[in-house]
């Protein structure tokens, strides 16, 4: 459909006006999950303070306030983050988003704040030979993340893998337990943790894995993307954001 100069025009400053509305909002819509420790998880009601933890939420939380604005969290399931984001329904979405060339056409990216890598959880009594040959065996990983791309190719290379997506971490590590899957491909954070809770389980750094950059989306234009890049640059560089990272992440490190 083509549109007359005039309506062309109308639309333009439709969108100017809304975008800045939007850089006046005083109270930012974060989208994100509550399934997925250390990043993002749920302490329960009957804590002295209910509500989502965790080490993103920190994160937005400081920036936000840093900034001179609030912030509420929408908790949704991960592979609706994006979609939900791109409809309007959140200012940005921070919950271990990695950086791809496929969400970077959908959503515009801060800044990564966040390096990680891929690891293969196994049961102690099923251990992997060195060479990580999965042949024959169940893997289980979990939906519309990047290990979804990563299990896909790891099954081209050896045809004969079950894999099975799962909707969070906590069926993840269920299948794992009960035997239902052989191997959970995780991040390597989220690994450790498992190991830690679990003696039963053992991690292995997923052979020529390469490292997963995490960052928060915003929707394309967004006028917060450059002021949280300032802001996450300022963490960085004062040691804030180190600091930050070996509070909740100590105990993997």
């Amino acid at each position: 459909m083509r549109l007359s100069p005039f309506t062309a025009g109308l639309l333009t400053l439709g969108l100017g006006l809304s975008y800045s509305a939007a850089a006046l909002a005083q109270t930012l819509r974060a989208l994100t999950t509550d399934n997925y420790p250390p990043f993002e998880f749920r302490i329960e009601e009957t804590t002295d303070r209910p509500g989502v933890y965790g080490f993103d939420i920190e994160l937005a939380e400081t920036i936000a306030r840093n900034l001179g604005l609030k912030i509420q969290f929408q908790v949704g399931s991960f592979e609706q983050l994006l979609p939900n984001l791109m409809a309007g329904q959140g200012d940005l979405a921070i919950a271990a988003i990695s950086i791809t060339p496929e969400r970077a056409q959908r959503v515009d990216f801060s800044e990564p704040y966040f390096e990680a890598q891929d690891s293969l959880v196994t049961l102690n009594s099923r251990l992997l030979p060195a060479d990580q040959n999965l042949s024959g065996l169940r893997l289980g990983y979990l939906q519309g993340t990047v290990q979804a791309q990563r299990a896909a190719q790891l099954k081209t290379r050896y045809p004969t893998l079950q894999t099975k997506s799962y909707v969070d971490v906590t069926a993840l590590l269920k299948a794992l337990t009960t035997r239902e899957v052989d191997i959970a491909l995780v991040e390597s954070v989220v690994a450790a943790i498992f190991a830690q809770d679990n003696a039963q389980l053992v991690v292995q750094k997923l052979n020529g894995a390469t490292q997963e950059r995490y960052a928060i989306a915003f929707p394309k234009g967004s006028p917060y993307r450059d002021r949280f890049n300032r802001e996450i640059r300022r963490l960085r560089d004062s040691g804030e954001l180190t600091l930050m990272l070996r509070r909740w992440f100590a105990a993997q490190q």
